[in-house]
């Protein structure tokens, strides 16, 4: 029983016996004079009935006559998020030496007593945590706009997970800037109040809400609009990044954070400035001739992190560029060390972490290590990949000393994955770093997520998202960006294999059977069975314009083509208004086409290539 703790604890000496809860049984607890104790306990109360079946009797400071079961017990010997659980065959005494840790511990012990069903073995629980930050990153920018309840949500996990940070990735105006109200309506932009909100919810569970602005590359959004577009710093349609050269730029971001910062209550900011293209060739050539594009980055850097130290947050911004100079030291130092490095990675096969976390560790930066979900662009998560790129950023994180590990979700070309799709790679991320001994097995990741998110009477919704990451495909939504005629490979060597798409489509049907046939019990069950059908759906159809394009590219036509196209963009609109459905029930109506609006384009190329743009077969 205690090997089923998720994350696993870090230490467990067993006693003879067990505790056995009585029906209602007594919880001491001590007051502090924040009354953060009280919260915690009515917390604890609650999730305890909810999750075991279990109504307990919180009493504060004094138990008169009552016998105690379970007793919530400052120590001053411990500190931080450790915490000590002693059980005995008379009952349970928690050890903390701060709330947080009393509420770490809450956890621990809810899932003892559910887990052996009010009888708890014997021993002493230590636990604490390996890395001092946990975070996680989702990304609000590209077209899907969570619904307030589906943050909250997220929080619960995370709290499960005892992760303590949480950042929501903004480039464009789904946050209602009072800078700029005019834009908050077309994007059905989250208002300063609700991120209030969830600023107080994540707080009540000891996770910081860190505000996340991109302040220098992708700000393709904004640049797009007319007032801004005389900001780029290429006169391009796709430019993305601003100028850093143009004393306006620091304005326009100087009114992004005094609309953003005052709906926060963290004292950190990430800064963004990742991927930031035109600095060689745009409005900067003539200093870039100078100083070079690295000069011309940090420079712009410095003045953005002073902004946010103007705003009493300390600065974290994506390390991408940076790390590009790794091997010029007097480069990387130019950066002020009250500045947080992130230093990202998404690639499960490569050293980058063990070379970065060695380089800022040696310099002497307080940075994090992220990895990333490797869910963006299939419907299916690349569990492999995801696996091995957060079990090395981990390891990294704690060989180097890094302040803390952000696993990143992000959402590029409409984030069209569902969320069952990030949340593997969340969970195994939250455990490895509280516990990245303990946690190594990702099957324990999966046995956590069945009991706890995907809870159901037969069956196992982590097999079936196994499957569908058996099959991943990163290129197939890549394929609709280009020509009809142009064909990427998913195999990787140079041949179109009819097999390959066979072999998907029947992975597909089967996922869509066993999520029909599938008992889920939680209150989201229905939502989860009709993502995941969706999510097979839409990738069986992305396989019949593979199974489509490789006919062309073998034959140069397409047998039976009227009829065949038909029965084609037919299925095509049916998946199209479910995976909408499917999308409004936790986001943001906003934006629900985004990833459509691309792969029309590429309904209509391929109507074009075939038939001439006559609409004439050819």
């Amino acid at each position: 029983m205690i090997d089923k703790l998720f994350p696993r604890i870090q230490k467990y000496e067993k006693a003879e016996g067990v505790f056995a809860l009585p029906e209602s049984p007594v919880v001491l607890f001590h007051k502090d004079e924040e009354g953060r104790l009280f919260k915690i306990i009515s917390a604890f109360k609650k999730e305890l009935f909810d999750r075991a079946g279990v109504d307990c009797y919180p009493v504060p400071d004094y138990a008169g006559k009552l016998t105690v079961s379970i007793e919530f017990k400052e120590c001053g010997d411990l500190s931080g998020e450790k915490y000590v659980i002693e059980v005995s065959e008379t009952g349970i005494v928690v050890l903390y030496g701060e709330p947080v840790a009393a509420f770490r511990a809450k956890e621990t012990l809810i899932q003892l007593i559910e887990l052996s069903s009010g009888k708890v073995p014997a021993g002493r629980y230590e636990d604490w945590p390996c890395l001092e930050h946990r975070g996680f990153m989702l990304d609000i920018s590209r077209a899907k706009v969570p619904k307030i309840e589906k943050l909250f949500r997220l929080v619960d996990i995370m709290a499960s997970l005892k992760m303590n940070e949480l950042q929501l990735y903004l480039e464009t105006y789904v946050y209602e800037y009072q800078s700029f109200p005019q834009h908050a309506h077309i994007a059905e932009a989250l208002t300063p109040f609700e991120i209030l909100q969830l600023t107080n919810y994540a707080k009540e569970r000891y996770i910081d809400l860190v505000p996340n602005q991109n302040s220098f590359g992708h700000l393709y959004a904004w640049l797009k609009l007319p007032e801004f577009m005389d900001l780029r710093v290429e006169d391009k349609d796709d430019c993305g990044s601003i100028n850093p050269i143009d004393p306006r730029s620091l304005d326009f971001i100087e009114e992004l954070y005094s609309s953003l910062l005052p709906a926060f209550d963290s004292k950190y900011l990430n800064v963004g400035c990742d991927e930031v293209w035109g600095l060689r060739n745009g409005k900067t050539k003539e200093k870039a001739d100078k100083v070079g594009t690295i000069g011309v980055y940090l420079d712009y850097l410095d003045e953005i992190c002073k902004k946010a130290e103007e705003h009493d947050h300390r600065p974290m911004f994506w390390a991408d560029i940076l790390l590009n100079h790794k091997d010029e030291p007097d480069v990387i130092k130019r950066v002020s060390k009250n500045m947080i490095p992130l230093a990202w990675n998404y690639d499960g096969s490569n050293e980058d972490f063990e070379k970065n976390g060695a380089l800022l560790s040696s310099l002497g930066f307080d940075f994090y290590i992220c990895p990333g979900t490797s869910s963006w662009t299939a419907m299916f998560p690349d569990l492999k990949n995801s696996c091995l790129n957060v079990l090395k950023g981990a390891e990294a994180a704690i060989k180097y000393g890094a302040r803390g590990l952000l696993m990143t979700e992000w959402g590029d070309f409409g984030h069209i994955q569902f969320d069952f799709a990030m949340q593997h790679g969340l969970i195994y991320a939250g455990a490895l770093a509280w516990n990245l001994e303990g946690n190594r097995d990702f099957d324990l990741a999966c046995a956590y997520a069945d009991r706890v998110l995907y809870p159901c009477d037969n069956g196992s919704v982590s097999d079936i998202i196994r499957l569908g990451a058996s099959l991943y495909d990163q290129h197939y939504f890549w394929t609709f960006h280009r020509k009809f005629t142009e064909n990427g490979d998913p195999k990787h060597d140079g041949i179109f294999c009819l097999e390959h798409y066979q072999k998907i489509k029947q992975g597909m049907q089967d996922i869509i059977e066993r999520s029909k046939a599938l008992k889920l019990t939680a209150d989201d069950g229905e939502i989860l069975r009709d993502e995941l059908i969706v999510s097979a759906e839409l990738y069986s159809f992305m396989t019949d314009f593979m199974l489509l394009r490789l006919e062309y590219a073998e034959t140069g036509a397409i047998e039976n083509v009227d009829e065949k196209f038909e029965k084609f963009l037919s299925s095509y609109e049916t998946v199209k208004a479910e995976v909408k459905r499917c999308w409004n029930m936790r986001n943001k109506e906003y934006d629900n086409d985004c990833m459509f609006r691309l792969m029309n384009k590429a309904m209509n190329n391929m109507v074009s290539t075939v038939k001439g743009t006559d609409g004439e077969k050819k």
